[in-house]
């Protein structure tokens, strides 16, 4: 992994600072292009994988990512959207509104982060048929009203 990559959240945190700081200074703000897939990178390059698959935990999880359920890929009618939903309680909660399941927020098998990964399978396979029927763009637009960490899946072209 480049250099780069590996402190590119370190980056980000100073950009966001010094942003803050000459807000605070002059008032006005300031424009921050901070590289997505290089912070990215570097998170998963701090995972440690080897003490997860020594523990018995999946190393590859496909589309989700199971201890943060729901969140992951999902299809739509017309593309795929980006989720990232379950790291924060509030979050997932706003999915389950979305979803017309408000029941799930109070539900101690939903409510919190632990007990939602236990049941990624069917929290993942409820919000995919939720999502299936509709436009990527529908769906990435709820979303976004709601608070919700969400992004359609952009094709190269």
């Amino acid at each position: 992994m480049p250099i780069a990559d590996s402190i590119a959240p370190l980056f980000a945190v100073m950009g966001i600072s010094a942003a803050l700081h000459r807000r605070h200074a002059s008032g006005e703000g300031e424009y921050i292009d901070i590289s997505m897939l290089g912070s990215l990178t570097a998170m998963l390059a701090a995972e440690d994988w080897q003490a997860t698959e020594q523990l018995g935990a999946a190393t590859r999880t496909g589309n989700h990512l199971r201890r943060a359920t729901p969140f992951g890929l999902f299809s739509c009618r017309d593309g795929d959207i980006a989720i990232g939903a379950g790291a924060r309680d509030p979050f997932a909660h706003a999915l389950f509104r979305i979803m017309g399941k408000p029941e799930m927020c109070a539900d101690p098998r939903y409510a919190t982060l632990p007990e939602r990964c236990k049941r990624h399978e069917e929290i993942n396979g409820l919000f995919s048929a939720w999502c299936a029927p509709r436009g990527a763009e529908e769906v990435e637009r709820v979303l976004l009203d709601a608070g919700v960490p969400v992004a359609r899946v952009r094709r190269p072209a």
